[in-house]
């Protein structure tokens, strides 16, 4: 293979090539400005066959313009989709780093399981761009209605400081619609479709909640959900597995099992209805649980399993500055870069044609009446005037010069109208040709002690959970920010922000005043939940900590008897609630069941049960249920049997089918049709 050399692109430098894939090649490159201004960028270059594609292109395009508004530290930013001679570029935010899917290559090669704590975080942090994504409006408030479509490990982008970003929002769709080079594109990712997708119905932002679902079950468990020896097989299991919390019995945690559940619900009724509701079950059990978590542990871990890979990098980064030198002073020709959508420094998404904007101005064509090459018309400030004039002034002598004494009359209409177009002219220079002063934005960073407090500004939620750094916040508006915490009393504060210097707040959140239940049961030793939580204590016991004047739903669970669950609210910090219940023993019963022939597979109430005639199913709670017998090439049985006190048993004959035998015809050989004969007179 031909080693890379770094070349000129457009008005950027590739330096390295980082990767190749189905549909484009990544590169590593520069940028230069004025004053010897460098910055690092991604280089994503459209490969030919994808860029011949008309329709790709086009909706490439469409996308892009999406794409570049998206402004989120859990989304990797794009700066413009352009065109070099006859390849198309995204450039976009650089990350020194690697993708999840390279992480959990590395981790197989180590014979290491991702920890748990770092899974949620980096889930939580996708969950949190997904949101910002999903939830993005136009500037008239309308939902822009953004849908990833293809969130797997491959465009997860994990930074060797621990940062999580989302890449390729808007290529997917684009991606999706192409007519060549599906197969090539789609390879490797089927895995992470939802059933609705792999279903080709409609999508929206929850077909991202249950990719993301995905890929927390492979980062728990090391292994995909979805597998298959074709993509066929793939596709077909994704729309027909029903998932529920048994399916992930392999997960040691009930409270995640539960998120799973809801992440990767068939139904879309049934899913998160966005992923902020996510996010926030995932961060609230990562600080309830690992009390001690902070971001940098995802940065160390990094560096510790990429440790020769970053030393390599340093070892290159000298070797690599005498070229560095060289690129300070080089000198790019960008004639032949076209830039299609282009994001501006102050946020702002501007469209070309041909290296031109495509749209006329108002004032220009309501003073000359045609269209106007804005770069000749503002190349020079001092021609604004004089163009302006010369549309003007022929115009009115033609109209003044026959009669000499209206001439001489309104001859003070003429530093009226002076002044007048030169008022105009320096408006269009202000808007025009003077850059747009950059809107200031502010940081906020917060922190609380203790951390994983929810953030929320103007009574909205962020997504942020403490501790934070929240970008891009208006300077000169007054903001309301609220912490919550479970168990801790609500911190509010109100805030102005004066310039775009980080400002920081590091409150301790109070304890909120706690009272208790007192839960008896008989029989006793029974399982205590408090909330939907596992408290981890058996009847009778003393369940302290609980926030008063709020209502508590109380659950106790015992072996063989029915649970009981019941809501209590508590109004005094000295007294406990008490919460006595006599728990209803559940009677059961054991069912034999034989068929002639044998060997027929046993359902009861329609589920398999996994055993066969002969067989006795035991520990069936005493009640009515519905046996089916089922044997190949036999009619299946189905009848009621009621359980109780005394034992059952059922004996059924199966009937063969019967089956219907055609005896073929022989086609009858067509008669000639007969010829009238003409009648003899």
């Amino acid at each position: 293979m031909e080693e890379f050399q770094p070349k000129a692109f457009g008005k950027h430098y590739l330096i390295e090539k980082l990767a190749t894939g189905g549909m484009a090649e990544i590169y590593k490159a520069k940028t230069f400005g004025v004053d010897g201004f460098e910055k690092l960028l991604a280089i994503k270059r459209i490969l030919p066959h994808c860029s011949a594609d008309k329709e790709f292109i086009n909706m490439l395009i469409d996308e892009a313009k999406l794409s570049v508004l998206l402004s989120h530290t859990n989304i990797v930013q794009v700066y413009d989709l352009g065109k070099v001679r006859d390849d198309y570029f995204i450039s976009m935010e650089y990350i020194e780093g690697c993708n999840l899917r390279e992480l959990l290559s590395r981790l197989k090669d180590l014979n290491k399981q991702m920890d748990e704590q770092l899974v949620l975080y980096i889930i939580s942090e996708i969950c949190k761009g997904l949101d910002y994504a999903h939830s993005k409006k136009d500037p008239d408030g309308k939902p822009l209605n953004i849908v990833h479509r293809d969130i797997s490990p491959q465009n997860i982008l994990l930074s060797f400081e621990g940062e999580v970003k989302i890449v390729d929002f808007g290529i997917a769709k684009a991606a999706m619609n192409m007519s060549n080079t599906m197969a090539g594109i789609l390879k490797g990712k089927i895995s992470y479709m939802s059933p609705e997708q792999a279903l080709g119905k409609p999508i929206d932002r929850k077909t991202d909640i249950f990719s993301t679902g995905l890929i927390l079950y492979e980062l728990l468990t090391g292994k995909k959900l979805f597998t298959g020896e074709t993509q066929f097989e793939v596709l077909k299991k994704i729309r027909s597995t029903r998932l529920s919390e048994d399916s992930f019995s392999a997960i040691p945690s009930e409270a995640i099992r539960k998120i799973l559940a809801k992440a990767l619900a068939y139904s879309t009724k049934e899913r998160y209805d966005n992923a902020g509701d996510f996010q926030i079950d995932l961060t609230r059990y990562l600080y309830t649980t690992y009390a001690d978590f902070t971001p940098r542990k995802l940065s160390k871990e990094m560096r510790q399993i990429f440790a020769d890979e970053i030393k390599q990098k340093k070892v290159t980064e000298k070797e690599a500055l005498p070229l560095d030198a060289q690129t300070r002073s080089i000198l790019i020709d960008s004639s032949q870069q076209e830039n299609i959508v282009h994001r501006e420094s102050t946020g702002e998404i501007r469209e070309y044609i041909s290296g031109k904007q495509s749209t006329q101005t108002f004032f220009d064509s309501f003073i000359k009446g045609k269209e106007t090459d804005l770069h000749k018309m503002t190349s020079d400030p001092t021609r604004v005037n004089q163009n302006l004039m010369e549309s003007i002034e022929p115009s009115f002598r033609a109209n003044t010069a026959p009669v000499k004494r209206k001439k001489n009359r309104f001859v003070f209409i003429y530093p009226i109208v002076s002044l007048f177009v030169i008022g105009l002219a320096y408006l269009v220079y202000k808007q025009i040709i003077e850059p747009p002063l950059p809107q200031i934005t502010g940081t906020l960073q917060l922190n609380s002690t203790p951390p994983g407090a929810q953030i929320f500004i103007n009574e909205g939620d962020t997504g942020f959970i403490t501790p934070a750094t929240i970008p891009n916040l208006p300077v000169g508006k007054k903001l309301t920010i609220t912490l919550k915490k479970e168990k801790r009393k609500t911190w509010v504060r109100a805030v102005t922000l004066s310039d775009s210097d980080p400002l920081s707040f590091n409150p301790t959140l109070e304890p909120v005043p706690l009272g208790a239940i007192r839960v008896v049961t008989t029989p006793a030793k029974a399982k205590i939940y408090v909330d939907g939580k596992d408290t981890g204590k058996v009847s009778p016991a003393l369940i302290d900590d609980l926030p008063i004047s709020e209502t508590h739903t109380v659950k106790v669970e015992l072996e063989k008897h029915k649970p009981v669950e019941e809501k209590i609210t508590i109004f005094s910090i000295d007294e406990p609630r008490k919460f006595e219940v006599k728990l209803e023993e559940i009677l059961y019963g054991a069912l034999e069941i034989k068929s002639n022939p044998s060997n027929a597979s046993i359902f009861i109430n329609n589920k398999p049960t996994g055993k066969k005639t002969p067989a006795t199913v035991s520990e069936l709670e005493y009640g009515r249920y519905t046996i089916s017998l089922s044997k190949a090439d036999y009619n299946t049985v189905t009848r009621s049997v009621e359980i109780n006190k005394e034992s059952s048993s059922i004996n059924e004959r199966l009937n063969k089918k019967k089956v219907a035998v055609t005896t073929p015809t022989t086609p009858s050989t067509p008669t000639k049709p007969t010829v009238p004969t003409t009648p003899t007179t």
